[in-house]
């Protein structure tokens, strides 16, 4: 099933805003290289060619600021990021990127920065499916077999690992449920790990687009080998 949608109503948020301190407090991950190309520039040039540059916020860590404004204009010199800052946590730094795309967006996908491997493909992919399903989660299928367990390592239960999905991105929904979603998580101050756990708080039922290719997340230092 395709949906032709208008590049022009498409935003994309790309959260760049953290700390990156499970992976180093020496070095800051987005700014590690890949082939010579920091981890952001990977990921940005992955996805800038599909909808306007107008459209593509990078939400930053403002300590890094300078940091950001030199490899984007060493990388991507003919290209012209707008730059937000992001807040005290990833939702809010999210919800300081919503609030700064055209009014005319009515899809948007959020994208952890430290994903290099999410290509054009599966963002497209993305915005297809949500037209036609209102909002779109890549994942896995869990292969491991997964326990809960109680604080002192002791098992509790073992999950049906045929209903558990590992969640990527980049997530797509539709702009004003996304804004409603987080409004409402800050008024009952959820916290949630991703922005489908938003949507869900806030009532609404995500879909899971099964993607079969390579979409890590660097996370330590060991991930980048």
């Amino acid at each position: 099933m395709k949906s032709h949608l208008n590049n022009e109503k498409l935003g994309l948020i790309i959260a760049a805003g953290g700390t990156g301190n499970r992976y180093s407090k020496q070095k800051y991950k987005l700014f590690e290289k890949l082939n010579n190309t920091p981890l952001f520039i990977i990921t940005l040039k992955n996805f800038i060619d599909i909808l306007p540059e107008e459209n593509i916020i990078l939400v930053i860590n403002k300590d890094f600021e300078n940091h950001f404004k030199e490899n984007l204009k060493l990388h991507l010199p003919n290209k012209t990021i707008k730059l937000i800052y992001g807040g005290i946590d990833r939702m809010h730094s999210v919800y300081n990127g919503l609030q700064a795309l055209p009014k005319s967006i009515e899809y948007v996908a959020v994208h952890d920065a430290a994903r290099p491997y999410a290509s054009g493909t599966l963002l497209k992919r993305c915005f297809e499916t949500a037209a036609n399903f209102g909002s779109a989660i890549p994942a896995k299928r869990v292969t491991d077999t997964l326990k809960i367990a109680n604080d002192k390592n002791i098992v509790k239960q073992t999950l049906n690992r045929e209903q558990i999905w590992a969640v990527e991105t980049p997530q797509v929904f539709k702009i004003k449920e996304l804004i409603k979603a987080y409004t409402q998580a800050f008024k009952e101050k959820f916290s949630g790990t991703d922005d489908a756990s938003v949507m869900e708080n806030a009532g609404y039922r995500p879909y899971l687009l099964e993607n079969s290719d390579t979409n890590i997340k660097i996370t330590y230092e060991r991930d980048i080998i």
